[in-house]
């Protein structure tokens, strides 16, 4: 799969539009937070389709790159199972979401420190963004996944499992073949797969025919 501006943008617009789509079918206040996971993996796309074509080093690119990593280290492993633990019923199942919600502010938080302190280098390479930051991913992806897509999988509708396990796949995709550029290559993955939640919310509430 080849990664680029076309692509981000693509994918941001299609995004866009299917978060659109999805939050205008929610019947509850605490559904709002994962009806908007599409929108927002649609601007952070958008994020980087910018970033793809402004000039490096940069104001702009400096501005995008951490817009970007804001939404990938520090959004992302407390937003996600915040927001399936809005929607979660179950007892037993939210006692699990509740821990990767705990492991996943300790990663935002971990990933917040990292990002100020450490000074970043921002490349445009063949078919990804590498984001050069000093900081050890063998340590820090096991929690990342725990939170993003441990919170879906321990989550009682099909369809948010199936995002948890399609955004696990992701994963270790992206750490096994892009190193530096993991950030950029599993949030295009999982942005991608966010649109299953858009398919959540319509088969939970179909449309009635007139």
């Amino acid at each position: 799969m080849c990664f680029s501006a076309e692509a981000s943008f693509t994918a941001g617009a299609i995004l866009t539009a299917g978060g659109v789509a999805t939050v205008i079918r929610i019947k509850s206040k605490k559904e709002i937070p994962l009806a908007l996971l599409p929108l927002l993996f649609g601007i952070q796309q958008i994020i980087e389709g910018i970033q793809w074509v402004s000039a490096k080093p940069s104001c702009l690119s400096g501005t995008m790159a951490y817009a970007f990593l804001a939404f990938a280290f520090v959004l992302w492993p407390t937003y996600v199972p915040a927001s399936v633990l809005l929607v979660e019923k179950n007892k037993d199942r939210r006692t699990m979401i509740i821990g990767c919600l705990v492991i996943g502010i300790m990663t935002s938080l971990y990933l917040l420190i990292a990002l100020i302190k450490n000074p970043l280098t921002v490349t445009a390479e063949t078919g990804h963004i590498a984001y050069l930051i000093n900081l050890p991913w063998s340590w820090g992806i096991f929690p990342y996944w725990f939170a993003t897509a441990g919170s879906c999988i321990f989550s009682r509708y099909k369809l948010i499992t199936w995002l948890g396990a399609t955004v696990t796949l992701g994963v270790i995709y992206a750490a096994m073949s892009y190193g530096n550029a993991f950030p950029s290559v599993w949030c295009f993955f999982a942005a991608v797969a966010s649109l299953l939640i858009y398919f959540h919310f319509r088969t939970k509430y179909p449309e009635t025919k007139p």
